[in-house]
């Protein structure tokens, strides 16, 4: 039991972090899903390109990953 509460201040750094960690990854999804591909001016994606990534979902900065990307054909 002694053991168990020494270790609490630790568990609770931890648990902190995790927190802080989900939070920053939230505001930073929230933030680009503001960026919408569709009016970007991305230099080599013109309209077919872009369409072709909406076709996808891959429509705002928040949804672009290397992963999603990949399933584009052209793009990799």
């Amino acid at each position: 039991m002694k053991d168990e509460i020494l270790g609490l201040p630790e568990e609770e750094k931890r648990d902190l972090a995790a927190l802080q960690d989900t939070a920053r990854e939230r505001q930073k999804q929230k933030f680009l899903e503001g960026f919408f591909i569709d009016v970007a001016s991305i230099p080599g994606v013109g309209p077919a390109r872009k369409a072709a990534l909406r076709s996808f979902g891959i429509e705002t900065a928040a949804d672009v990953t290397r992963r999603s990307v990949k399933q584009v054909k052209g793009f990799w």
